[in-house]
């Protein structure tokens, strides 16, 4: 209890020692103020800086077919979307335009072929299956499917049998677009 006594007395010598003590405050002389006259002249504006400028807007430029660039649009012109901004010569593409014509133009004409063929079977099988006396326009409809699509004469000679059907269709010569030799 001694202890604790004590205690309490030293603290209360020294809050009596704090309290009575005044406080000092230090100002700070502050900032220097320099006092000039005023006068128009010109100011240069100029900021050095290093970077990277940065586009607001960006644009994937491709091309969709090859080919030697014939016109290129100045660097820094302004364009809308769908603008020209390259040209490719042409020549070469309208080649291989060209080359695809011609591919689908074979293989247009080996359908027709194909075609052809199948209706001159079809054709040649109501003939055989069918008197061809008895029937003139099935022997027509044969031999127009078989040589309408010629620009040349042909000479045939039709084989029939006892019962008039079709036993042997041979081509006998060809000719030029008038004349065919017998």
């Amino acid at each position: 209890m001694l202890r604790t006594t004590l205690l309490l007395l030293v603290v209360a010598a020294l809050s009596l020692v704090a309290c009575g003590e005044e406080q000092t405050t230090v100002e700070s002389p502050g900032k220097p103020v320099v006092i000039t006259e005023v006068y128009v002249r010109d100011l240069e504006d100029r900021i050095e800086a290093s970077g990277e400028l940065l586009a607001r807007d960006r644009a994937d430029v491709a091309a969709q077919v090859a080919g030697e660039v014939t016109h290129i649009l100045e660097e820094g012109s302004a364009v809308e979307e769908g603008d020209v901004v390259v040209e490719i010569d042409p020549e070469r593409r309208l080649l291989e335009v060209d080359r695809a014509r011609a591919r689908v133009g074979e293989a247009a004409a080996a359908a027709v072929r194909s075609v052809s063929l199948a209706a001159r079977r079809m054709a040649r099988g109501r003939v055989q299956n069918a008197p061809v006396l008895g029937s003139w326009q099935a022997l027509l409809d044969y031999l127009a499917l078989d040589m309408a699509h010629l620009n040349h004469e042909r000479v045939r000679v039709l084989f029939l049998n006892s019962q008039n059907r079709l036993v042997l269709d041979h081509l006998a010569s060809e000719g030029s677009i008038d004349q065919a030799a017998i």
